[in-house]
């Protein structure tokens, strides 16, 4: 098929502007708006606009006939500009001098609890900042994968005595799973690559034997377990939460820590990372988090978007470092809260004193019967003594008395002494 100079041309100048994405999308939504101007206003220019849009993509559309271009449209490589830009109804928010992101999915808000990642790490190591250093989402190449944490001892010869830490070397690389995923073979295999390209990128090379990889996750990893042993890896869990990995291949050292098992004396950090937080341990974090001497916004923004039913249990706790994190991020106002506490306090002290009326008019009804059945037995005692001395006038004696009336001998003679 023969085509013009003026189409090879055009076609040249579309090639250019498919290599700069952001050029393309500006004309494709210059035609797009040109097309819906031309739509809706049926002017001479507006159909000018359309005449030149038509003329600009005319090479294009041969050569697609001629299976020479790909049979792609304006409208998705205009979508697909568009994504490279971002993502729309994302957000930002700043917290604790970093900034935390959240995307929206739909009409849900997704989680980031990698965020929270660095601040739990932080505060479980806070005794050993000497020690350790803590970067996180270390980078490991210009492209977006990245490691979740990487934990650099600064000291290699000194002790860390927290647990998941007492095997940590020079390198030390954290993966996290968050709540809703798990651990799998791909993933494995990940961070084992991480590993490689980690030691590869190092200067001086650091070697195996000096790294170390920590995987947190919430649900135990059963089929990559399974898979891992039956390849001859040895696999061994001491019923903590605490799974070692090792193999005779030249592999780092290698465990897994099943979150939601771990202590809350000792892991208080990590284990509150989750959807199935308490009340209590949320005090305890908000306690603790003032003798830390850095801030961990992040960790508690994640926490409380998480738990929401929690949240709510917390607006009726008096606490103040519950009432301080509330405030703090946004989820209600201490002025607010202290007006809603005020209205609850005055409603109960209004039910207090309707109880005590109220038992007060009971006691009052209590002495009211009390007075009431005084006065029946009265008059009843009355009765039996008059109608005891009519049966004594008439000769009855006291037994027979006794077994008409069926009362007691002893009562019968009472009243008859009282009448004598």
């Amino acid at each position: 098929m023969a085509f013009d100079c003026g189409a090879i041309m055009g076609f040249g100048c579309l090639l250019l502007l498919l290599m700069n994405k952001r050029g393309f999308a500006r004309v494709a939504g210059s035609l797009k708006r040109k097309k819906r101007g031309r739509a809706v206003d049926g002017s001479r220019a507006s159909r000018a606009n359309g005449r030149l849009g038509a003329r600009i993509l005319r090479p294009f559309r041969q050569m697609q006939r001629a299976g020479l271009a790909p049979q792609r449209k304006i409208s998705s490589l205009q979508k697909h500009s568009s994504a490279q830009g971002g993502m729309k109804g994302g957000a930002k928010t700043e917290l604790g001098g970093r900034q935390v992101g959240f995307q929206e999915y739909g009409k849900k808000w997704k989680t980031q609890w990698h965020a929270g990642l660095y601040d739990a790490l932080r505060a479980e190591l806070k005794d050993y900042k000497d020690v350790v250093e803590i970067l996180a989402e270390h980078p490991l190449t210009d492209e977006p994968e990245r490691i979740d944490a990487l934990v650099v001892k600064k000291k290699p010869e000194a002790a860390i005595g927290k647990n998941f830490a007492r095997g940590f070397k020079l390198l030390n690389i954290i993966e996290y799973k968050s709540p809703e995923d798990s651990f799998s073979v791909r993933d494995f295999y990940k961070v084992l690559g991480y590993a490689g390209t980690l030691a590869y990128l190092s200067s001086p090379l650091t070697d195996f034997s000096d790294m170390t990889i920590t995987v947190i996750t919430t649900k135990k990893p059963v089929e990559l377990l399974k898979l891992l042993r039956s390849k001859g890896m040895q696999a061994d869990e001491d019923g903590k939460g605490f799974c070692t990995l090792s193999t005779a291949y030249p592999t780092p050292a290698f465990q897994i820590i099943e979150s939601k098992r771990l202590g809350d004396h000792e892991n208080l950090w990590l284990k509150s990372l989750s959807k199935n937080v308490t009340s209590d341990e949320v005090r305890r974090l908000a306690e603790e988090r003032k003798t830390l001497g850095f801030p961990v916004g992040a960790y508690f923004n994640v926490l409380l978007q998480a738990n929401p039913e929690v949240v709510k249990e917390m607006l009726n706790m008096d606490s103040s470092a519950l009432l301080e994190v509330l405030n703090e991020f946004g989820f209600v106002s201490k002025e607010r809260l202290e007006a809603e506490r005020e209205d609850a306090r005055r409603k109960l002290e209004a039910e207090r004193e309707a109880l005590m009326k109220l038992e007060a008019e009971k006691e009052d009804a209590l002495m009211k019967l009390e007075a009431e059945k005084k006065d029946a037995l009265m008059k009843l005692e009355a009765e039996r003594k008059k109608t005891v001395g009519k049966m004594k006038s008439k000769g009855f004696t006291p037994d027979e008395i006794s077994d008409m009336l069926d009362m007691p001998l002893e009562t019968i003679r009472e009243y008859l002494n009282e009448e004598a």
